[in-house]
C-alpha cells in the first residue's frame, strides 16, 4: 500500500499532459500588426557637368513589426509592393531645375521584403551652368503594403494600405576642368589667298588643365602653313581656372576655291589634377571664302561650344 500515491500521482500526470501541449502550441487565430521601413542611401552621387550619368540609389527596407504571429504573415506586412522612386522635380531648388535635368526621373522597383536593398539607378545630365558642391534632391518613394492580418478558422482578413514617404539624397558635382574655344576673327580670303587664322582657348572650369594638346581641322579647300596640310596642332603644358590663351595659325585657301563658309573643327585633350586624360566634344565654326571683288573682313562665328565629358572618378 505504500507505492498507492506515487501510482495515482502517474495516472493524475499523464491525464493532464494532453491539456497542457495544446496551451502551448501556436495560437489558431489572432492579428500580425507591421509596416515597411524604407532609407535611401545615395551610393554613386558624384558626377561631372555631362550628358547620360547616372545617379545611383540603394532603397533599404528593415521593416517595423508591432505584433507577430505567423512567419507568412510577418512578412506579409513588413514587404513594401509595388514601390516607384521619383525625383519631385517641382520641389527642386530654382538652380538645380536650370542646371540638372533627369532623362529617367522614376524608377519602378517593384517588391521589396524585409531586410533585402535594392539598386535603382536614375539617368541625368548636369550643364556647366551648376557650380561645383552638394545639393540636395527631393525624392517621393510609393508604395503599398499589408498594415493588419487577422487569422482565425476561416480565411485571413487584409488591411491594405498606400503610403507616400518624402526623403532627400544628396548629389556632389565635382571640381574639374572645363575648356572653351571662342573664335574671334580672320582676314576675310579669297580664292588663292593666305592668311592667319586666330582662336582663343579658355578654361572655365575649377580645376587646372595639363597636358592640353589640340588639334584644328579644315575641309577642303583650305590648308594651314606651307605644306599645305589639313590639320594643325598645338600643345599648352598648363591653364588655370579663369585663364585664356590666344593661338594662331597660318591658313590658306585654294585658287579653285568655290565663295562658300567652310566647316573648321578643334579637338582637344586634357589631363587633370587627379591624373585623368579627358577628351573634349570638338568645337566647330566656319572660315568664310569670298570672291576676289568683295572688300570686307570676314569674321568667324564667335559661337562658344562648351566642353563635355562623360563622368569619371574624380577622386
Amino acid at each position: 500500500m505504500k507505492f498507492a500515491p506515487l501510482i495515482l500521482l502517474m495516472v493524475i500526470m499523464s491525464t493532464a499532459s494532453p491539456a497542457g501541449l495544446a496551451q502551448t502550441g501556436a495560437p489558431t487565430e489572432g492579428t500580425v500588426v507591421g509596416n515597411p521601413t524604407l532609407d535611401v542611401v545615395a551610393t554613386e552621387n558624384q558626377l561631372s557637368w555631362g550628358d547620360d550619368q547616372s545617379l545611383t540609389l540603394v532603397v533599404e527596407n528593415t521593416g517595423t513589426l508591432l505584433r507577430g504571429g505567423p512567419e507568412r504573415f510577418e512578412r506579409q506586412v513588413t514587404t513594401a509592393r509595388n514601390l516607384r522612386v521619383e525625383v519631385v522635380t517641382e520641389r527642386l531648388d530654382q538652380e538645380l531645375a536650370d542646371s540638372v535635368i533627369f532623362q529617367s526621373g522614376d524608377a519602378l522597383v517593384g517588391e521589396i521584403g524585409r531586410g533585402t536593398a535594392t539598386p535603382v539607378s536614375l539617368s541625368v545630365d548636369v550643364t556647366d551652368t551648376l557650380s561645383p558642391g552638394t545639393y540636395q534632391i527631393p525624392l517621393r518613394l510609393t508604395y503599398q503594403y499589408t498594415a493588419v492580418v487577422r487569422y482565425g478558422d476561416g480565411d485571413p482578413l487584409y488591411t491594405d494600405r498606400t503610403t507616400t514617404q518624402r526623403v532627400t539624397i544628396p548629389l556632389v558635382v565635382a571640381d574639374r576642368p572645363q575648356l572653351a574655344v571662342t573664335a574671334p576673327s580672320s582676314p576675310q580670303l579669297s580664292p588663292g589667298e593666305n592668311g592667319t587664322l586666330s582662336f582663343t582657348l579658355s578654361n572655365t572650369g575649377t580645376q587646372n588643365a595639363t597636358d592640353i594638346g589640340l588639334t584644328v581641322s579644315a575641309d577642303t579647300p583650305v590648308h594651314f602653313g606651307d605644306a599645305r596640310t589639313r590639320q594643325i596642332s598645338f600643345f599648352v603644358p598648363d591653364l588655370a581656372p579663369e585663364a585664356n590663351r590666344t593661338l594662331t595659325a597660318p591658313v590658306a585657301v585654294q585658287t579653285m576655291a568655290m565663295p562658300s563658309t567652310y566647316l573648321l573643327r578643334i579637338s582637344t585633350v586634357y589631363t587633370t589634377p587627379t591624373g585623368f586624360e579627358r577628351t573634349s566634344d570638338q568645337f566647330r565654326f566656319g572660315l568664310e571664302v569670298v570672291t576676289n571683288e568683295t572688300e570686307a573682313n570676314a569674321e568667324l562665328s564667335d559661337t562658344v561650344v562648351p566642353y563635355s565629358v562623360r563622368s569619371g572618378d574624380y577622386s
